[in-house]
């Protein structure tokens, strides 16, 4: 869940257009400062909520549920939910990104108040300055500085680059891989991961071609080329804590880490802990199988935990853990969960489920219980395709590091409903916000 976070408006003369000069005058001295919560930065953009900000400088907001629109004015102009175009009775004007719904608000783009109401707008360290007498449809003068220290984790779900033996030939993923290279697979999603700071997914089965297949109903590999899926798709690092990451023995596992060292991705599992820094924050990403949750387990991930406090501000565990096919997280997953929040996690990722499960939070934190599966080739056909990028933007402070909020990006493992032909695909529209109510069930029970 969302932590809540105070930002600060300076407002002066600030007015609508609908103000006289008369009353203008009466405001020419009146300098005030309002507070509102939980204002994000995503991709770049900050976004403020529409209706807390306008009634702040004076408008009459409404919301229209049957056109999903904020009504301005009595008609004055209209902010619609999936337009970018503000409809006003003196023309149109267009914002640089579409509105979003977060918790039943609408947020917007905070240069909409220089770019189309015509105020003077300063971002800086969190505090928003609005200023002027705001002209409609004239643009004001927009600032954007961002000094503090800031990161955006990106994370998704199960990569099998490669196939399980026994599969059968026929759109499988090493054939695929043939005849598209390998930019194909993340051609969808990499606008995604190129913007953020870190992307981390769950990769499970070894890339080489030594080893003897383990016996097992699935025993996964891929070429250890495949590593530039990753590379082309800006993936940098992979979590190995998982139950393939041996199917091909020891050597396997080896082959697979000189593999990523090559291409300089990062990996994370049962004995290594990822260290990297960025925007002068270090970040710490722990691996762990979640089996179950017994003293002897939870005494080694405090002292992982414990050492990785020594060297990191931000400090992320990703679990491989619960049952398949399952949508809700059972006692271990919420208990292991709980106990690295304890002991001092930011973060809590999760895969294996194979399908999506509810995002919960414990003491500020959040933990993503399961992804579900993201490029997928174990599976030619999967009945659920559903799966979603996790985004979070921390920030370091005086107090440490603090959630500035999260995103959910609805995908689909497919850009093919018919198949799965492992090229994960953003949903929009009806199919977005589909997978954002599944979610939203399986995540009632979770936060605390």
């Amino acid at each position: 869940m969302k932590k809540s976070r105070w930002i600060s408006i300076l407002l002066i003369l600030a007015m609508s257009f609908t103000v006289s000069a008369k009353e203008l005058t009466s405001l020419s001295t009146n300098i005030q400062t309002i507070q509102f919560q939980e204002s994000y930065r995503k991709q770049k953009v900050t976004y403020v909520p529409a209706n807390t900000l306008l009634q702040q400088l004076g408008y009459k907001v409404s919301w229209e549920q049957a056109k999903k629109r904020i009504n301005v004015n009595d008609g004055s102009f209209y902010i619609t939910l999936e337009s970018k175009k503000i409809i006003t009775k003196n023309g149109n004007y267009m914002l640089s990104v579409l509105p979003e719904i977060k918790e039943g608000r609408m947020y917007i783009p905070l240069n909409f108040f220089a770019t189309v109401l015509g105020y003077n707008v300063t971002y800086k360290d969190g505090d928003i300055t609005i200023s002027g007498k705001g002209q409609f449809g004239k643009k004001g003068k927009y600032d954007e500085i961002i000094t503090k220290k800031r990161i955006t984790i990106s994370a998704a779900g199960d990569f099998t680059l490669g196939y399980y033996k026994g599969q059968a030939s026929g759109e499988r993923f090493d054939e695929v891989a043939k005849a598209n290279g390998y930019n194909y697979f993340m051609k969808n999603v990499k606008s995604i991961f190129e913007t953020d700071d870190l992307t981390i997914v769950n990769l499970e089965g070894p890339l080489t071609t030594r080893g003897t297949a383990k016996e097992k109903e699935f025993a996964i590999r891929g070429l250890p080329d495949y590593t530039k899926i990753l590379t082309s798709g800006s993936i940098e690092t992979v979590n190995l804590a998982n139950n393939h990451t041996y199917d091909y023995g020891n050597i396997g596992y080896t082959d697979t880490v000189v593999a990523l060292n090559k291409e300089q991705i990062g990996y994370f599992g049962e004995d290594n802990t990822y260290y990297t820094t960025i925007n002068d924050i270090n970040v710490a990403v722990l691996g762990a199988n979640g089996w179950v949750s017994n003293q002897s387990i939870k005494n080694t991930l405090k002292k992982r935990i414990d050492e990785a406090k020594k060297q990191a501000d931000l400090i992320i565990v990703e679990f491989h853990w619960g049952i398949e096919r399952e949508h809700y997280p059972n006692s271990t997953q919420q208990d292991l969960a709980k106990y690295v929040v304890d002991q001092g996690a930011h973060l809590v990722l999760g895969s294996h489920p194979h399908v999506i499960q509810g995002i919960g939070s414990y003491k500020g934190a959040n933990i993503v219980y399961s992804m579900g599966n993201f490029c997928f080739g174990a599976n030619k056909n999967p009945a659920d395709k559903d799966t979603f990028i996790y985004q979070e933007t921390f920030a370091l402070t005086a107090d440490g590091i603090v959630s500035e909020g999260y995103e959910v990006i609805p995908c689909r493992i497919s850009s093919s409903t018919s198949r799965n032909n492992y090229q994960p695909t953003i949903l929009e529209g009806k199919e977005k916000a589909r997978v954002l109510d599944r979610l939203e069930t399986y995540s009632k029970n979770l936060r605390k």
